[in-house]
């Protein structure tokens, strides 16, 4: 079976996009979520970097995209649960690529950390401030 459940913060603004299936418009949500890596707790306190967070990139369909949306933004802690799917595709210089996506199918969001600037990761979360990686 293929379940997951990442906890971490997102960590850009939920993008949304509407494509046409059969006679249906389906509402399409992508996020990024940002994991912090196991045993980089004791790293907290040294600079930030990208070694200590993973980068998830996630997808969300009709009502769980329409909820992320209205519901979350840029910072917030968030548990997200779903399955992990591979694609592989083939550029125009016949060169392989391939990619991994996190489908959301439940969300649980942390509304505590929204008296914290939004944008920042830090305070109840234990995260710093993951603006400074990029």
């Amino acid at each position: 079976m293929n379940c997951m459940t990442l906890s971490g913060i997102l960590y850009t603004i939920p993008s949304v996009k509407y494509i046409q299936l059969n006679e249906a418009e389906t509402m399409i949500s992508r996020v990024v979520i940002c994991v912090r890596k196991k045993g980089t707790e004791e790293l907290l306190n040294s600079s930030c970097s990208t070694q200590e967070y993973n980068f998830f990139e996630c997808i969300a369909f009709d009502s769980m995209a329409k909820f992320i949306v209205d519901s979350s933004y840029k910072g917030i802690e968030i548990i997200a649960q779903g399955k992990m799917e591979n694609y592989t595709f083939k550029d125009l210089n016949n060169i392989f690529h391939f990619t991994n996506i996190f489908l959301v199918e439940n969300v649980e969001l942390n509304k505590r950390a929204k008296k914290e600037k939004q944008g920042t990761v830090g305070g109840t979360s234990g995260f710093k401030d993951i603006e400074k990686i990029y």
